[in-house]
């Protein structure tokens, strides 16, 4: 009679899938899987066990929707079934898998943008974080923790993480696409401190390490992000070059399905309507709106709509039902960069009381967004939370706006930089 694995061997065996699911390795990852699955079949029984392998079957999609977008949401429902069941499971979790539970539970309601959610899933994994003792899965970890706040504009909490899971990362040779994401989330951070001489260098830094793994759908969001940090800055023309060469790397590799390749197309035409190119910016137009509608993307439509509205057109109606919408979807960064374009270009045209109403308008979405961090201003360390460029007590050595709403779901914030 063949004797049954133990579950501990094959515990082992998901551990190491686990870090090179963090890795974004995805033949071994795969191979791993394959042979766990059949170990399984094995195994002595082993109901938590059964349950870990589950669980690490859903990070495993997750890795793979990274590359293949369009699986996203033909998972999403079976993930989320998988979720709920665990969670009312009657089967007495281990405190090993309630971390597991809550922290991959936490990811599925980030991916969902249910942001309030995400972060108490967040909160009651750190509560087992000690249980974790292998040093990849804490900087994962700390880098989903950056990653969120990041998203709800909590800037000092996630350089805090985003820089412990960098000095972890750093340590490995394998995982260069997590430390490019957390250099995104660095010099993101750094951007909405306004210290754009400290955000530059994290970029350049990435799009270095983006080129050097040949990952084009991360050059891309690299690309943007230079692109981005240098629009910040008012520097328009090395920002659209770094925008056009973002476009050019979307669209040579087919990359076009994804959102993101809209980033750089919007920003492009945004800049050509400010220096008054409005034929070649009626062009890019012409490219954006059809794409998001391709896309069936309701915030870029409504975007480039703006553009047209406030720029060529005058049509006040569409651009006040424009800035409505976002405020209903709570894009408050969103309201605020698009007000003040809207101010602008009214006091140009000496139109006073229009561009004031706009400046007003920007004025409440700042007022909106800092009203959003009351709920996590005590859960540091008051010396921690400074209001200059320094993060105090922590400066990394390798040198390198999602929106948030009170109401708990938030959509991303489709002009921003891109983390990942």
């Amino acid at each position: 009679m063949k004797l049954k694995l133990s579950s501990p061997q094959v515990g082992i065996k998901i551990n190491e899938w686990y870090r090179q699911i963090c890795g974004f390795h995805v033949m071994k990852a795969e191979k791993l899987k394959a042979e766990i699955e059949q170990e399984i079949l094995e195994m002595e029984q082993d109901q938590n066990l059964l349950l870990f392998y589950q669980l690490m079957d859903f990070r495993h999609k997750v890795m793979l929707e990274y590359f293949e977008p369009a699986k996203k949401a033909s998972n999403d429902e079976e993930i989320k079934k998988l979720l709920e069941t665990i969670e009312h499971s009657q089967t007495k979790l281990t405190d090993m898998l309630e971390y597991y539970v809550h922290f991959f539970t936490g990811m599925f309601e980030f991916e969902q943008r249910n942001y309030l959610s995400a972060i108490a899933y967040y909160r009651s994994a750190e509560k087992k974080l000690n249980l974790i003792s292998d040093d990849i899965e804490r900087a994962e970890f700390y880098f989903k923790l950056a990653e969120i706040y990041y998203h709800m504009k909590q800037t000092h909490f996630s350089m805090h993480y985003a820089l412990q899971a960098l000095d972890t990362y750093s340590a490995y040779r394998t995982y260069t696409l997590r430390i490019i994401h957390c250099e995104f989330v660095i010099g993101a951070n750094y951007d909405d401190l306004k210290c754009y001489e400290h955000a530059l260098p994290y970029f350049k830094n990435a799009l270095k390490r983006a080129r050097s793994i040949g990952n084009p759908r991360v050059i891309g969001s690299a690309l943007f992000n230079l692109g981005n940090c240098y629009y910040q800055m008012n520097d328009l023309a090395t920002a659209s070059r770094y925008l056009k060469d973002s476009l050019e790397v979307f669209e040579k590799e087919n990359l076009t399905h994804l959102n993101r390749s809209l980033d750089p197309l919007f920003m492009l035409t945004q800049i050509l309507f400010k220096q008054k190119q409005i034929e070649e910016s009626l062009t890019l137009y012409q490219q954006g709106i059809m794409k998001a509608c391709d896309l069936e993307d309701e915030i870029y439509i409504c975007k480039f709509q703006f553009l047209k509205a406030l720029y060529v057109d005058a049509e006040i109606k569409i651009i006040d039902d424009t800035l409505d919408l976002l405020e209903d979807k709570r894009l408050y960064p969103d309201i605020e960069e698009l007000a003040l374009d809207a101010a602008h270009y009214y006091n140009e045209l000496g139109l006073f009381e229009v561009s004031t109403r706009y400046y007003e308008r920007k004025i409440q979405a700042i007022s909106k967004i800092q009203n959003g961090g009351h709920l996590y201003e005590n859960e540091f360390d008051s010396s921690f939370i400074g209001s200059n460029c320094r993060i105090i007590g922590h400066e990394s050595a390798a040198i390198g706006r999602e929106p948030y709403g009170a109401g708990g779901q938030t959509p991303y914030n489709s002009g921003d930089y891109r983390i990942s």
